[in-house]
């Protein structure tokens, strides 16, 4: 492995950067002025200006992440890895696109041995699929992915935990539904300020919430849940 330190965790951060147009749908990434190693274990984040969303939007899953600047292509990520070379308490061990990932227990993890040797992550279509293989026990538990797309739907998790064999467990909130205006355009309506608040104002997220989600999620009044 190579040392996780201020030097590694400012490579990454300029590695993001390198490639901001990407990411400016998280404000953070506009607003960065400098990244610092003041040493091994000091690192230093300079804003444009304040912002008190920083420490929610750096505890999102993108796109501040940290590799190994070994696993780094071009001296950067914008192009992808070389590697998969990260933090966590689990190695990949073999990795299937589109069809699985295998992860094994790292024993020289440094915040100790996790329980479970071994960690097989399977990607199967949303619906029947991912319901069956849960039925089957081809699977142990299946989860919504990062992206909010739900593999079971509300009536078949209903059929599961009538059932009485299995347990439906709801973490807090991890993402938000969202309609994503393209406001950058000067010729797109979405440029006007009141239309987008308009927008905002017209969408009726209790009924949302009630009638089509069957208030399992929330209204959102902020882009991300104060629990990130």
């Amino acid at each position: 492995g190579t040392p996780f330190d201020a030097e590694a965790v400012k490579k990454n951060f300029d590695a993001v950067q390198a490639n901001k147009s990407l990411h400016s749908w998280i404000k953070l990434s506009t607003i960065m002025d400098k990244t610092e190693a003041k040493d091994a274990h000091t690192f230093v984040l300079t804003l444009k200006e304040p912002y008190n969303a920083t420490l929610e939007e750096l505890a999102m899953t993108r796109p501040y992440v940290f590799v190994s600047p070994k696993a780094f292509k071009n001296g950067g990520t914008k192009d992808g890895l070389k590697a998969f070379s990260g933090t966590g308490p689990y190695k990949l061990k073999d990795h299937q696109k589109d069809e699985s990932a295998t992860f094994e227990r790292n024993d020289d993890y440094w915040g100790g041995k996790p329980k479970l040797k071994s960690i097989v992550a399977k990607v199967l279509p949303a619906g029947e699929t991912s319901f069956l293989a849960l039925q089957k026990g081809e699977v142990n538990f299946a989860f919504t992915d990062d992206r909010g797309t739900d593999n079971i739907d509300n009536e078949a998790v209903k059929k599961l935990t009538d059932s009485g064999d299995y347990q439906l467990k709801r973490s807090q909130p991890m993402n938000t539904k969202m309609i994503v205006a393209n406001s950058g355009k000067k010729d797109s309506p979405a440029h006007d300020k009141a239309v987008r608040i308009a927008l905002w104002q017209s969408v009726d997220q209790k009924s949302i919430s009630d009638k089509i989600l069957d208030k399992t999620e929330k209204p959102a009044f902020t882009l991300f849940s104060k629990n990130v």
